[in-house]
């Protein structure tokens, strides 16, 4: 038999494609809309409404019973807090101190991750967006501080006034930026300044993830070496 040329083909299989379409219902009267649960808090979060209207990131520890022991962080104010969740309810808990109120800022805190018995959170290590001439030094802390892998409680009382066994670390992950990214690192935003906005730790590994925000139409994810001795 012979065959058609290939325009002709093209053609053949179009009007075959239109012809089957056209058989077709519409489908979209048979969607099911996404429902959302109902969240709710049962009491605000405490202390500043600045932080409450500011949260940037939140983990939860893994957990027997699951979801028992997680931290929300706030880029506004030098504390996090503990929360827990029951079905649909938020559970807010104690509130735990990361820099002393002797700082002289807070520590844009912007990520916080769970892994292997330990808590962490990330500050931005840049600038503010709005306040651009600030070095914004306090934004290059990286913390963390221990819990119970079963309970998800410290091992020390917590505070929200006093540093009570949070550790910090303010040169190891501010040095790798600045080797990685030299051109953006400590610029203001608007010059397509360095900004992490999000960390991951996971297993073993002897790296951990961070999302750096820029000015630039495109986002970059760098691993950068892990701090497991802060």
């Amino acid at each position: 038999m012979r065959s058609l040329p290939a325009h002709n083909r093209i053609h053949l299989f179009l009007a075959s494609a239109v012809a089957a379409l056209a058989g077709v219902a519409p489908v979209s009267a048979n969607m099911l809309e996404p429902q959302s649960p109902a969240w709710q808090l049962s009491e605000p979060f405490k202390k500043s409404a600045d932080a409450r209207t500011n949260i940037s990131g939140a983990a939860c520890a893994t957990t027997s019973p699951p979801l028992k022991s997680c931290l929300v962080v706030n880029d506004e104010k030098k504390y996090a807090q503990f929360f827990a969740i029951e079905g649909t309810t938020i559970n807010p808990g104690k509130v735990i101190r990361l820099l002393s109120d002797q700082a002289s800022g807070d520590p844009d805190a912007e990520g916080t991750a769970y892994d292997d018995g330990y808590f962490y959170v990330v500050g931005s290590h840049g600038r503010k967006r709005h306040h651009p001439d600030d070095s914004n030094p306090t934004s290059y802390h990286l913390f963390r501080f221990p819990v119970d892998k079963l309970t998800g409680e410290p091992p020390f009382p917590i505070s929200a006034d006093e540093v009570i066994g949070v550790e910090a670390s303010v040169t190891r992950l501010r040095r790798a930026i600045k080797d990685a990214l030299p051109a953006d690192y400590d610029k203001p935003l608007g010059d397509n300044g360095a900004n992490i906005e999000g960390i991951a730790v996971k297993g073993d590994l002897e790296r951990f993830p961070i999302t750096l925000r820029r000015n630039q139409p495109r986002r970059d994810n760098f691993d950068i070496p892990r701090v497991r001795s802060v």
